[in-house]
């Protein structure tokens, strides 16, 4: 059984605590804000890059308690005592998703490198062998991208797509099979992909 899996999670309204204000939170913060998250910051003092989001952010200007226990969707600890930490996490309620940005292997989750060239996402992730080869891989599947041209044979795709599944003939079975032979280079690589289409819907419409 893998320890880890790859997921692409929604956390709208997902309710955050963050334990410690300092740069692990202002680089991992920012990320779960855009995604909608509910975040509330206990800490004593803010990194500089986390005041601008305070009219989204709840901050608790206060140290914590080695006693307190947070019910929050997420729990996030990243104070420079893993005392603390540690303590927070083994008082976590069940089920509760943690990042102890102190210890990889008490986290439920990881922050994957991503590289966003729209609509491609591709999470990326060393699986900790070496992290600051991270940008160097982005690099190399960004070039990939552009030398397959994924870009427009995506554009070319999507339009693909909408005329399968709106086409009034073609059945549940019939679409799924045209729309993987769309994606093959058979179809990407012909020089009248109009023409083969529409042969191609002919011929399934039978």
């Amino acid at each position: 059984m893998a320890d880890r899996i790859p997921l692409m999670v929604n956390v709208n309204e997902r309710a955050v605590t963050c334990i410690g204000g300092g740069k692990v939170a202002a680089k991992r913060i920012p990320i779960l804000i855009n995604g909608g998250a509910v975040v509330t910051i206990i800490s004593p003092t803010l990194d500089d890059e986390l005041l601008c989001f305070i009219p989204v952010l709840n901050w608790e200007k206060r140290k914590v308690s080695r006693a307190e226990t947070f019910t929050s969707d997420i729990l996030f600890v990243s104070t420079n005592d893993s005392l603390l930490n540690d303590e927070l996490i083994a008082r976590a309620p069940k089920g509760q998703w943690i990042y102890a940005a102190h210890d990889a292997m008490k986290s439920d989750f990881h922050f994957p490198a991503v590289l966003e060239e729209p609509p491609v996402s591709l999470a990326i992730h060393t699986g900790g062998t070496y992290p600051a080869y991270l940008p160097k891989l982005k690099s190399i599947l960004s070039h990939a991208l552009k030398e397959a041209n994924v870009h427009n044979e995506l554009k070319t795709l999507a339009e693909v797509r909408q005329t399968v599944l709106n086409h009034p003939t073609l059945s549940r079975e019939k679409r799924t099979e045209l729309l993987r032979a769309c994606a093959t280079d058979t179809f990407l690589h012909h020089p009248d992909k109009e023409m083969l289409l529409e042969k191609w819907i002919h011929e399934k419409s039978v």
